[in-house]
């Protein structure tokens, strides 16, 4: 029977769950939630895996509630950004289409995955936690070294030789190609459905230096981007012939986040904001020790 709370795939009711499930659920919220306020980001990258290794939920059902949990972030953050006049609505547009088929694609990949694992709950999760590595290393060189376009020149998405092209008037970019926005966008999508990120942190600096937009516009239009998506990647696998979202969870997490946002706010009133960046980084690299510790030494590493 479903869980009258809400969607919960029903391998994942069998195993609910021990009496400091859902405690640890809002810590990992209210966790998550310090940083978003500390670091401005919806933290995907850490809700999967903390979901995953802290409190044992599959990656399946982690990935389909990060995504609603970041529908959750995004709707709160989003309007105010679009008031201030931070969203660049053509970049949102092209960036969205390709982005809503990317969560869908992303959603295949993760089945596709799954389906080469055997069905082994152990060997899959052992893949989903190598793609997280990979992800966050990356993430962590581009947050420590930073990311701008030289003022004065153009983009390389100005550049690059695809038509049709548009203009991006609140960034006075002209000339912009469509189809190198609906790329970019697909692939943010892709990491979406297939690992449950919104992709903003990794998604920044590609709007920074690919797209040009600035840092204001960058922010806002990220924001409209990953929320397009996350909702498209969300509805997947909500209509899944097994739905991969558990309610419940999403829920919980948003609660704990709702705390923990404010907390983040007052110290990053506190901390240098040359330092951020670099704090940033660190948590990072903390999240990705994390997870290779229980791919080699942890529950993932178990075999049977």
């Amino acid at each position: 029977m479903t869980d009258i709370w809400g969607l919960v795939a029903p391998a994942f009711e069998r195993s609910l769950p021990s009496p400091i499930f859902y405690p640890l659920l809002v810590s990992i919220g209210f966790g998550v939630g310090v940083l978003t306020g500390l670091f401005g980001v919806g933290g995907g990258f850490l809700v999967v895996p903390l979901l995953n290794i802290a409190a044992g939920v599959p990656y399946s059902i982690a990935v389909g509630s990060s995504l609603s949990f970041i529908i959750g972030t995004g709707a709160s953050a989003l309007p105010g950004h679009f008031r201030r006049g931070n969203v660049e609505p053509g970049a949102v547009l092209y960036m969205a289409l390709g982005g809503s088929l990317g969560a869908v694609f992303g959603d295949g990949l993760q089945d596709f995955l799954a389906s080469v694992s055997g069905g082994d709950e152990v060997i899959f999760t052992r893949i989903m936690h190598i793609f997280f590595v990979v992800l966050l290393l990356v993430t962590a060189q581009l947050v420590y070294r930073g990311s701008e376009r030289r003022a004065g020149t153009l983009s390389p998405l100005q550049r690059l030789p695809l038509p049709p092209r548009t203009n991006l008037t609140r960034s006075n970019l002209a000339r912009v190609s469509i189809p190198g926005l609906a790329g970019i966008g697909f692939f943010v999508g892709t990491l979406s459905g297939l690992m449950g990120v919104g992709g903003g942190v990794l998604f920044m600096p590609i709007l920074l230096l690919l797209v040009g937009l600035e840092t204001r516009h960058a922010v806002g239009t990220s924001l409209g981007v990953v929320f397009v998506s996350s909702m498209t990647g969300a509805a997947t696998k909500i209509f899944a012939a097994a739905p991969k979202i558990s309610l419940p969870v999403t829920m919980t997490l948003l609660l704990g986040s709702s705390l923990g946002v404010p907390l983040g706010l007052r110290i990053f009133g506190i901390l240098r904001t040359e330092g951020i960046r670099k704090y940033f980084a660190l948590v990072i690299l903390a999240a990705v020790a994390l997870i290779l510790w229980d791919l080699f030494l942890g529950s993932s590493a178990m075999v049977g």
